[in-house]
């Protein structure tokens, strides 16, 4: 670094001098040299002064910084804010602040789900399955033999000597007797031999193949499916986060060093309000919040607006807690009554089927009684023959045409006495229908009418009935033995 020389005019004159050169000496070249040091001491100068302003200034903030930081650590020994001479401050709590955070929260992960669009298509085909393959039969044929008797020479035939008489004899002279040259014929012997007339052999004979129709399932086209892609699902939730919690500071307030004349006014007025009881003071805390009124209601909501702020409109959710209440104290008291009813139903239920059945037993007990006795008394009576039997079949099998306007008449127990009526008119006209139940009844009623003696008008079949019956259809050319179609139309029943 060049740093500045500090020197006078006179000092470099005095260095001349001592050196031994004269002012004259000097050369007029070098003066040129001397202005550039001259002006290279002043720059030098004035950089010197500026760094002692620079240093000054610099002291001063310093010292400035050094004061704050004392009146702070006085402040925080005694808990107070940094306040000017007349300032008030109260100590208030400030609430804890929130923020509300939306998060996207997955609810469904994406899923790929294979789906069935068509199944797979079939077809069926005939196909022809071989079941046995061709082949031969091999039928073995045994050979074929035949037993000759054959005849075998056993000895052949030889010449030896025998004794006999001949013309030509030799005379042995030992013993004198005389040989003869005799030839011995041959012997044979008869053989049964088996000789092969036919040899065995191998037939064989074709058999064809063997085939069988069976169906088969084919496939036409595979089964197809589709990827079905569902995407994730999300859903916008709302946090609540507490960005920093409640605490305690210090704000400036209103004092009597600081409060003007008006404000201290309207302080006293608001204390002379609060000095009421608590109830009062709920109130005027109410009063103080929003004069409010009703502008419309309906059951589930009521709309309420500030006088305050005519601007802002709260909803707020209501539910009739009185008129629920009271509905279900109704729906209780209908279940009861409703219980009850239907309790008192079912016991006068029971009651009427008891009495039903008490009153069914009684008329079957009763009818029992009197077919019981009835058929007793039939059986002690009379018992019908075979023409009669068959005549009461006829009757009940026949099915008489309807008349019109007929009633059905009930079976009748005991009848009242008949009066005989005769009267031409009145014994072709019908009034009641032919059944199976009045059948006998009206047959009886229908013979007296005509003169014919039936006994008791009972309605049972008995001898006086089948005789009177039968004497009426000799009467009037009827077939007789049985009842007829023809023999009901003349009694003027059917």
């Amino acid at each position: 670094m060049n740093t500045p020389i500090k020197l006078s005019v006179s000092s470099i004159l005095l260095a001349g001098i001592l050196t031994g050169c004269s002012q004259q000496q000097i050369k007029p070249q070098h003066t040129d040299d001397s202005i550039y040091r001259s002006s290279q001491v002043t720059t030098g100068q004035a950089k010197q002064k500026k760094r002692i302003v620079k240093k000054r200034s610099h002291a001063s903030t310093s010292e400035k910084k050094r004061a704050r930081k004392r009146v702070k650590k006085l402040n925080k020994n005694i808990g107070m804010p940094p306040a000017k001479p007349g300032q008030c401050y109260a100590k208030a709590k400030k609430p804890a602040t929130y923020k509300t955070l939306t998060k996207r929260v997955l609810i469904k992960k994406s899923t790929t789900k294979r789906v069935l669009v068509r199944g797979p298509q079939y077809r069926w085909i005939n196909k022809k399955v071989l079941v046995r393959p061709a082949s031969y039969n091999q039928r073995v044929i045994p050979a074929l033999y035949r037993t000759i008797n054959k005849r075998v020479m056993v000895k052949p035939s030889y010449l030896t000597w025998k004794k006999g008489k001949g013309l030509i004899t030799k005379i042995d002279h030992a013993t004198g007797e005389i040989l003869c040259r005799v030839k011995i014929p041959a012997v044979y012997k008869k053989v049964k031999r088996k000789v092969l007339v036919r040899a065995a052999r191998t037939i064989k004979t074709p058999r064809p193949a063997v085939y069988k129709t069976v169906k088969n399932k084919k496939l036409v086209s595979p089964a197809q499916y589709k990827t079905v892609r569902t995407p994730a699902r999300y859903v916008n939730k709302r946090y609540r986060v507490k960005t920093a919690s409640a605490r305690y500071i210090w704000r400036q307030a209103v004092c009597k060093t600081n409060a003007s004349k008006s404000h201290k006014r309207k302080v006293y007025k608001k204390r002379k309000i609060y000095k009421t009881s608590h109830k009062k003071k709920f109130y005027q805390a109410k009063h103080r919040k929003a004069k409010t009124y009703v502008k419309k209601y309906s059951k589930k909501h009521r709309t309420i607006r500030a006088k305050a702020r005519p601007h802002t409109v709260k909803r707020v959710k209501r539910t009739n807690y009185r008129k629920a209440s009271y509905s279900r104290k109704m729906a209780a008291t209908q279940r009861v009554r409703a219980h009850k009813k239907q309790v008192i139903r079912k016991a006068n239920d029971r009651k009427a089927m008891t009495l039903q059945k008490v009153t069914f037993q009684k008329a079957a007990l009763k009818k029992a009684r009197v077919n019981r006795y009835r058929a007793s008394t039939v059986k002690k009576i009379y018992t019908p023959s075979r023409e009669e039997a068959h005549a009461i079949r006829t009757i009940m099998k026949a099915k008489p045409a309807p008349v019109s306007g007929a009633r059905k008449a009930t079976h009748v127990g005991k009848p009242a006495p008949v009066h005989v009526v005769r009267k031409a008119n009145n014994v072709n006209k019908p009034k009641v229908r032919l059944t199976k139940q009045n059948a006998i009844l009206r047959i009886q009623t229908a013979l007296t009418q005509r003169g014919f003696n039936t006994g008791t008008i009972d309605g049972k079949l008995g001898p006086g009935t089948v005789s009177a019956l039968t004497a009426f259809q000799r009467q009037n050319g009827l077939k007789t033995g049985r009842l007829t179609r023809e023999t009901l139309r003349a009694l003027g029943l059917i």
